[in-house]
Formats: C-alpha cells, sequence, structure tokens
C-alpha cells in the first residue's frame, strides 16, 4: 500500500521495487540488532532476491554503476568499454563553457548500442531476411535540404552526412539577413522531467540503504538542516509548480571538429546554399509536401561540388570555414562478404541431417519395432506401399487381420454381420419348433 501510495505521489511511476517479496525483507532488517547487520540484510535480498530491479539502476550492460550514471557507455575511440566502467563519471574533465566560469563535465563517450552489429544477431536479421551488410552502399553525392526545423537525431544524422560523406546543404526559410543553421537543436536521450526525477529519487533512496551513510549523498542526505529544506540539495524533487519541462540529458559532439570542440547545438552551422522562400508544411500531411517539389527540382539541377565550393568564400565573410569536412567518398566501395557463403552450406547440410534422421527413425520405429502394424488402420497407404512394416508379402485384403476399411465403413459391415446373425438363429429357431423340438435344449 505504502508503495503505491508512493507511486501516485511521483506522477505514477512504479517503484523499481517487488512487493511480494519487500515486506518479508523489511521485517528481517527490523529484527537485526545492528545498522550494520540490517545494511548486509537488505544488500543481500537487493543482489540475490532480485527485490529491486537492479536493471533500471545499473544499466543493462554494466556490472557498477548507478542510475543515471550507468556504465552502458563505451570509448568513442576505441568502441571498448571504459577502464574502470565509470570513468566518464569517476574522472570529470574541466571546461570553462558558458558564463558561469570553469564548470566539471564528464568525459565524452558513445552510448553502448552496437547490439545490431554483432554477428549473432546480424545471423538472427539474416534469417529472417533483413543484411546489415547487403543494406550498405556508397552514394557519389549526397544532398541535405532543411528548413532549420531539424533537431536531435535529425541534427545528428545532417552533421554527419556533411562532415564525414561530404554532403552538401541546402537550407531554405529562416529570418531574413540572418544565417540560419542547419538544425534547431542538438542533443541526445530527451528526458521528461515529471519521470526523470521520481526516477533519480528512487535510485537514492535505494543506494543510499545499500551503501553506508560515508558516500557524498549520504552526507548530504544527513547534513544539518537537510529535512527542514526537504532535501533540496541531495534529493532530486518535483517543480514547485504544474509546469512542464524536457530537456536534452547528453550533449552532442562533432568528432570531425577536433577533441578541443564544443558541443554541436553551440555552432551556426551555415547551409552551402540557402533559398529565401518559406514554404507551411507538415509531416503528417502529404498534401503540404507538394510545395517542396519545385525546390528539389532545383537543387537536383544544381551541380553540388560547384554549391561547394562557391560557398567557400561566402561562408568565410561569416567566420565559417568547413575545411575540416570531408569531400565525398572516391575509393571504389567494396561490400564485404555476407553471411550467405557461410549459412547456406550449414543450413544445406543440418536440412539432410534433419531428413536423415526423421527418415532413420521412421525405419526403426516402424519396421523394427512393429509399431507400423497399429497404423494400418489409419493409414492404409503404409499398408500397400510399405508392405515390409506388417509381413514379408502382401496379405489378400480378405485375409488381412485388421480391415483397412474407415472405421465408420467397418462398424456398418459390423452391425450388418451381427444382424445377419440374428436372423439365421431366428430361422433355425422356428424351423426347431415346427418338428416339435425344444430349441433351449438343442
Amino acid at each position: 500500500r505504502d508503495l503505491q501510495q508512493l507511486s501516485n505521489v511521483t506522477n505514477g511511476v512504479a517503484v523499481p521495487v517487488d512487493a511480494s517479496v519487500i515486506d518479508a525483507v523489511l521485517a528481517e532488517v527490523a529484527a537485526a540488532q545492528t545498522e550494520t547487520e540490517k545494511r548486509a540484510i537488505f544488500k543481500k535480498a537487493v543482489l540475490e532476491r532480485n527485490v529491486v530491479d537492479l536493471g533500471f539502476l545499473r544499466g543493462q550492460n554494466a556490472t557498477q554503476g548507478w542510475y543515471p550514471l550507468t556504465g552502458d557507455v563505451v570509448h568513442p575511440d576505441s568502441g571498448e568499454a571504459f577502464d574502470p566502467e565509470l570513468a566518464p563519471y569517476t574522472q570529470p574533465e574541466t571546461h570553462e563553457w558558458g558564463v558561469s566560469g570553469t564548470k566539471a563535465y564528464s568525459k565524452r563517450y558513445i552510448f553502448a548500442c552496437q547490439l545490431s552489429f554483432l554477428p549473432p544477431v546480424q545471423i538472427a536479421l539474416w534469417l529472417f531476411g533483413a543484411s546489415i551488410i547487403k543494406a550498405k552502399h556508397q552514394w557519389k553525392e549526397i544532398a541535405i535540404l532543411t528548413n532549420g526545423l531539424c533537431g536531435s537525431a535529425c541534427s545528428l544524422f545532417a552533421s554527419q552526412l556533411q562532415f564525414k560523406e561530404g554532403a552538401t546543404v541546402f537550407t531554405y526559410g529562416g529570418i531574413p539577413g540572418h544565417l540560419l543553421d542547419s538544425s534547431a537543436f542538438a542533443g541526445g536521450n530527451v528526458e521528461d522531467f515529471a519521470k526523470f526525477w521520481p526516477s533519480v529519487l528512487y535510485s537514492t533512496l535505494v543506494g543510499d540503504a545499500l551503501h553506508k551513510p560515508d558516500t557524498e549523498i549520504g552526507q548530504m542526505l544527513r547534513a544539518p538542516g537537510a529535512r527542514q529544506r526537504s532535501y533540496a540539495r541531495s534529493l532530486m524533487l518535483p517543480l514547485p509548480t504544474k509546469a512542464i519541462a524536457r530537456f536534452n540529458y547528453n550533449m552532442m559532439f562533432v568528432p570531425k571538429l577536433g577533441p578541443k570542440a564544443l558541443p554541436r547545438e553551440w555552432y551556426i552551422m551555415a547551409a552551402h546554399q540557402h533559398f529565401w522562400e518559406w514554404h507551411a508544411t507538415s509531416a503528417g500531411q502529404q498534401d503540404t509536401w507538394t510545395k517542396l517539389y519545385g525546390l528539389y527540382a532545383r537543387i537536383s539541377a544544381e551541380d553540388w561540388t560547384q554549391v561547394r565550393l562557391r560557398s567557400v568564400s561566402q561562408l568565410q565573410s561569416s567566420g565559417i570555414s568547413y575545411g575540416c569536412a570531408e569531400n565525398p567518398p572516391v575509393i571504389p566501395f567494396h561490400r564485404e562478404r555476407d553471411w550467405d557463403i557461410i549459412l547456406y552450406p550449414i543450413l544445406f547440410s543440418l536440412a539432410l541431417c534433419i531428413f536423415g534422421c526423421c527418415t532413420g527413425c521412421c525405419w526403426l520405429i516402424c519396421c523394427k519395432c512393429g509399431c507400423g502394424r497399429k497404423c494400418q488402420r489409419c493409414c492404409p497407404c503404409c499398408f500397400y506401399y510399405c508392405p515390409s512394416l506388417f509381413d514379408s508379402k502382401v496379405v489378400p485384403r480378405e485375409n488381412q487381420p485388421y480391415s483397412a476399411m474407415p472405421e465408420e465403413q467397418e462398424e456398418e459391415q459390423e452391425d450388418e454381420e451381427e444382424q445377419e446373425d440374428r436372423v439365421n438363429n431366428n430361422n433355425k429357431n422356428n424351423n426347431n419348433m415346427e418338428e416339435g423340438r425344444d430349441p433351449y435344449l438343442l
């Protein structure tokens, strides 16, 4: 009941606790004598009895860490896990970004989302007709058209294509006389504060119960006046009003800008060519897309290489240089070997093995063990096409030990035979009575 009340207070975000076992654990904790014993019991219940959802608190790919600072990240240069895994958070960097002086920031990292590129997953996708290797191709030229409202993953997509693949960027709209960035904002993990703060609250409370009050958070929770301040300096609390807030939890960087570059959203990256025209479109209303058809045709008619070359002097006058961006790829593209040459022989051999095993089992069970004789009534074809299952030669139909007729016909025939026997017996009895003999004494 208390967990349900807490969930109602925290905007319906479920408490990551198994309510079916928490009562028994709390009873054991209450029976303990010392604080150390209580923490040991609770820690054992969390780690061994799954009383708390550790997948939520620790992340899916880490053996350490705590929400939201989990170890589900890898090094951006090697793609391998950090050593130690929490190095991005325990060994922060200092930067003078913004107007508040030097602050601590986590190290750069990339998300550990390489699951789709693991061989077992690629094989599973291949079996369902999806091949990541076959999907790879190389464009000779790429153009991007945006009205500046491209944000989040769209910003990442457009920026990476421009700097890593030499894409030509076109924009339209904006404020007359002002440079228009190709994207509105760049970041990762857009979080809803109404759901984020309860999760951080739960992780703080569970972490404090597991670890002694010697931690930095533990000391802040027990500092003088903390309770009177509602633990505002140590716990994440709800907004004081009914306001709604969403925020980017991670900052995005463009590697081509160098190791000392600012986050992507701090730059205005103007397009190679801008069109001073405005078109009201909506992603959900296809009839509005026709307004861009003329713009598509004009962009397609352009020489994109010349567009990039002409933009150099124009952008330099605004202090912008794309000299670090790659040119369109000219190295011949060679697709790596797909799984076909490996999996097809394996699947063919496996199919032969399964067919051979099934055939051998049927022969062993039906022919050698004699179980096939029981199938004669249900499957007469076995008797005619495989007589060895029953006898060394085909038994004539009238001499078969089991009838090969359908069960209904067989029952009808038995009824007819019984009725015929009764008629014969009645006739015989009548004849005996006519001769003056008692049929029951015969």
